[in-house]
């Protein structure tokens, strides 16, 4: 996912080569002129570099300025992409590893939901930056982890298969989460509002929502396995669709409310 200093460097790239390729224009505009107002070897040379590098002036112009952005439009527009990204109100796509936190949980403002197997050390680095960023909106905060419940051990054990652990390794390990929530939440000095769940079921994606935003993982992060993990920026979608944002949260919605209670409070604090 591209930073803000990726993408202002990026812009000032386009800038530059649309700026270099006008000047060259009007370089060769300039040798053109002269090699008009001489005569012999210099109007030779004058007109063959003027027309040399008019030429590659106008060409890098048209297409910096029109044909690039022309082809990515026709296209979107011929395989009615753009419609149907928007509609599943995708943002962003890119690396995992790339994301911003801060200026997520700092641009997308509200409640937040996060979803994850453990996400040990994922919580250990934003814990607090959440529940601050919460707190100065009165935002709630859920944060859903596999249930350590022992009577959960099927699902603990898929866990552990998938993370290269066993199952009571990953047990310790969502203990170890809760007591960081737990943490960072007796280290709040405003308002709070925070639950921390245990679900019994396997969830086919990892979920980072603030406000009306979220980043969607769908890969499950074992060790080694890959190296990129494509994670999706999508927003809360118009009531005449649903998108990616809809569909995550209603399922987690599902789960929630199910009479088999998938899910259940292991820890929470409001004040």
């Amino acid at each position: 996912m591209p930073t803000p200093d990726h993408r202002l460097r990026r812009h000032l790239t386009n800038y530059k080569v649309a700026i270099a390729a006008a000047a060259a224009a009007v370089l060769g505009g300039l040798c053109l002129w002269g090699a008009a107002m001489t005569s012999g070897v210099a109007s030779s040379f004058l007109g063959g570099v003027g027309a040399t590098v008019f030429s590659i002036g106008v060409v890098v112009l048209v297409y910096e300025l029109w044909l690039r952005r022309s082809i990515v439009s026709e296209f979107l527009a011929a395989s009615n992409l753009g419609v149907d990204i928007d509609a599943a109100g995708v943002r962003a796509i890119g690396p995992f590893e790339s994301i911003d936190w801060n200026e997520f949980f700092d641009e997308h403002p509200g409640d937040v939901d996060l979803v994850f197997g453990y996400g040990r050390t994922w919580s250990i680095s934003h814990a607090a930056q959440v529940i601050r960023a919460a707190s100065g909106v009165k935002g709630r905060v859920v944060v859903t982890v596999l249930d350590p419940d022992p009577g959960n051990q099927v699902a603990l054990d898929f866990y552990g298969d998938v993370y290269g652990e066993s199952g009571t390794e990953v047990q310790g390990r969502i203990n170890e989460v809760v007591k960081v929530w737990k943490e960072a939440a007796s280290r709040c000095e405003g308002s709070l509002n925070l639950s921390v769940q245990g679900i019994r079921r396997h969830m086919p994606f990892t979920i980072y929502r603030s406000g009306d935003y979220m980043w969607l993982v769908l890969a499950p992060r074992q060790q080694g396995r890959l190296d990129f993990i494509p994670a999706i920026l999508c927003r809360k979608a118009s009531s005449a669709s649903r998108g990616l944002y809809d569909w995550a949260m209603a399922d987690l919605e599902a789960c929630r409310r199910a009479e088999d209670k998938s899910t259940r409070v292991i820890w929470e604090e409001a004040r």
